[in-house]
């Protein structure tokens, strides 16, 4: 950590003030010791800076408690995440205003003096004198846009750095910030031999340049899918539209309609066939399609009764009870439980509370499969608010399902979509 500037300068900054003040029985020992000490340094100078009271004073006012506890859910949400930059947007969500939060903590006043550029700006020195690993997998699926990738070239250019992987995709890059890459690239100071930088929009000509680039250096280059439609902020246009649930695969008690997009709870059996993918003890429905690469849906329903929204190997268990064949009991599925207590996730039978808040009727689900990723988010009207992610390695295509409570009659979830056709 010692050859990160930024590291470098909270150690001396909780090192000076340990010997300036005499106190250096009690120095920290850990990564944790050592930020902790470095905030109580920076609520110090802000209460004698902005409050006018002496650096003896009681540091754990209400307060400061208050917007340490806010800086703490930033923080462990964006880290859920797997987010390196936060933005204001970011800090309103968890009730902080930036000017504020830039009192009680040096780093954030650079950071949003120009948001995303000054963000980057912070990063340079880190690209510049980090290892590989530092930035890999970190920057993809972030919006850093064209003047975030020129900047990130500048470090790429610089002779001391040693980047090996980059990873972009999903950036909103275009063709301007494609060209900026083409040219670090072509420095010979760049010992880059793997980038990503698919889900973005490079542009016909920094693709052909990139591809021979791959050609000369015999570097691990991906470019697709690419097109201007991966350059709109937001998850809608990974949306996948098409989703309907197998009727084969439906336990009797389940009816469908919506042209198979809605399944509903009934008390009395439907008519269905016997056939050997159909759940026969556990009340679940999967989609007809399986799903891979990035993929994003959301889904409706009409009751606080209990229902989970579930992805799935096609090889689940279809009969048994629900500790065999039931959504997040076992290591084939992954699951969002929503109830009238809140939410929680389950895997391997293992279920784990992630908001006790009121459940609202809409939940929306995020797929990156090549990654590894599944997230769930509660949806407040068009906003995201993020519930879980589930991080592992996904071996083939995953199944979208719908499960139900075993008093859960009447209730129905839907992919939601503006159709309002209920045939069946």
């Amino acid at each position: 950590m010692c050859r990160i500037p930024v590291f470098c300068w909270i150690t001396s900054t909780v090192l000076e003030h340990a010997l300036k003040t005499e106190n250096t029985d009690k120095l920290p020992s850990t990564l944790t010791e050592m930020y902790v000490s470095f905030l109580i340094v920076q609520i110090k100078l802000k209460n004698h800076k902005y409050d006018g009271n002496s650096e003896m004073d009681s540091v754990w006012t209400g307060e400061n408690c208050s917007m340490v506890m806010s800086l703490g859910k930033l923080a462990y949400e964006q880290l859920q995440k797997g987010n390196l930059i936060f933005y204001k947007s970011d800090l309103h969500r968890c009730g902080l205003d930036a000017d504020e939060a830039s009192t009680y903590s040096g780093v954030f006043t650079l950071v949003f003096k120009e948001e995303l550029e000054a963000a980057l700006l912070w990063l340079l020195p880190v690209v510049k004198e980090s290892d590989a690993a530092i930035l890999t997998h970190y920057l993809s699926n972030n919006d850093l846009y064209d003047r975030g990738v020129e900047l990130l070239c500048e470090g790429l250019k610089n002779t001391a750095c040693r980047l090996e992987t980059l990873r972009l995709s999903g950036c909103l890059v275009s063709e301007q910030g494609a060209a900026a890459l083409v040219d670090a690239l072509s420095s010979a100071s760049s010992h880059l031999k793997e980038l990503d930088l698919s889900y973005n929009h490079p542009g016909a000509a920094s693709i052909k340049k990139l591809t021979l680039y791959k050609r000369t250096l015999a570097s691990h280059l991906t470019l697709e899918p690419a097109g201007e439609e991966w350059i709109t902020p937001g998850l809608n246009k990974y949306l996948y539209g098409e989703l309907i649930l197998d009727p084969n695969t439906a336990h009797r008690q389940l009816k469908l309609s919506k042209n198979d997009r809605s399944a509903t709870m009934t008390d009395s059996e439907q008519p269905y066939s016997d056939h050997p993918d159909r759940f026969d003890s556990c009340r679940q429905v999967l989609s007809s399609n399986g799903l891979t690469g990035r993929c994003y849906w959301e889904v409706a329903w009409n009751d606080s009764l209990e229902k989970d929204v579930a992805v799935s190997y096609r090889g689940i268990e279809r009969k048994g009870l629900s500790g065999v064949s039931g959504f997040g009991n076992n290591d084939k599925s992954w699951c969002l439980r929503i109830s009238r207590e809140g939410y929680s996730v389950l895997h391997e039978g293992r279920q784990t509370p992630v908001s006790s808040t009121d459940s609202t009727e809409r939940v929306a689900v995020y797929l990156d499969h090549d990654a590894g990723s599944l997230t769930f988010y509660k949806m407040d009207g068009d906003e995201l608010l993020h519930l879980h992610t589930f991080t592992t390695t996904f071996t083939e295509p995953l199944y979208a399902g719908f499960g139900f409570g075993l008093w859960s009659s009447g209730v129905s979830v839907s992919f939601d979509s503006d159709e309002d056709d209920d045939s069946s």
